[in-house]
């Protein structure tokens, strides 16, 4: 019964959190900063690359260029989304990871 009393509602400990102290601490800049040299780089070049292929497509005839027998660049490239997906996928899972533990770290040094 002690238990409910000690819980806070959301709505109460929302108004407690001091938002803009801990956006102005160095420690936050930092992770965000460190969160943008991830994530636009990585959008770049996964961007880069899907729309490579319409690119290619619509514009040139190297798709069309046999490899192996009757397996052309279209296939390896089309083929080559599933690896190139699935590598950056798992690294944004690990930086994620890497990012929610920083996050968390600060709202523990805010005491929350």
């Amino acid at each position: 019964m002690s238990q409910m009393n000690e819980k806070i509602p959301f709505e109460e400990m929302k108004q407690q959190i001091d938002y803009e102290h801990i956006a102005s601490t160095e420690e936050f800049k930092k992770l965000l900063s460190n969160k943008k040299k991830f994530i636009v780089p990585f959008t770049l070049f996964y961007m880069a690359y899907s729309l490579l292929l319409p690119f290619l497509a619509l514009y040139t005839d190297l798709l069309n260029q046999p490899v192996v027998g009757d397996i052309t660049f279209a296939w390896i490239y089309g083929i080559s989304f599933i690896p190139v997906s699935l590598l950056v996928c798992s690294i944004y899972v690990k930086k994620a990871a890497y990012f929610d533990e920083k996050a968390k770290e600060i709202l523990e040094k805010e005491g929350l």
